[in-house]
């Protein structure tokens, strides 16, 4: 990730979002080459997002599947202080 930042960062102005997207669907790659031990990793997503904006020199704008549109992912985002933009879609009994 920290290089992927840094590309980034050559690359936009300081003044310009980095847009992250957030989603939870699992993409079936079932003609994908990997390694027998590669698998998949669950990690809770406010982590990471924090980890991004605290090493972007950029201002960050997060973009979220419904999933992410609840009241736990918003009580996550300011008790870490999060320091992000972010568009929700949320369900329509939300």
């Amino acid at each position: 990730m920290m290089l992927y930042l840094e590309q980034l960062q050559e690359k936009a102005p300081p003044t310009e979002h980095i847009l992250v997207a957030i989603d939870h669907t699992a993409w079936g790659r079932p003609d994908a080459k990997t390694l027998k031990d590669r698998t998949h990793e669950y990690q809770r997503g406010a982590s990471q997002l924090k980890l991004v904006c605290e090493h972007s020199v950029n201002p960050v704008l997060a973009v979220l599947d419904r999933e992410y549109g609840n009241a736990s992912w918003v009580l996550a985002l300011t008790q870490a202080s999060i320091q992000a933009d972010c568009l929700m879609r949320v369900r329509k009994n939300a």
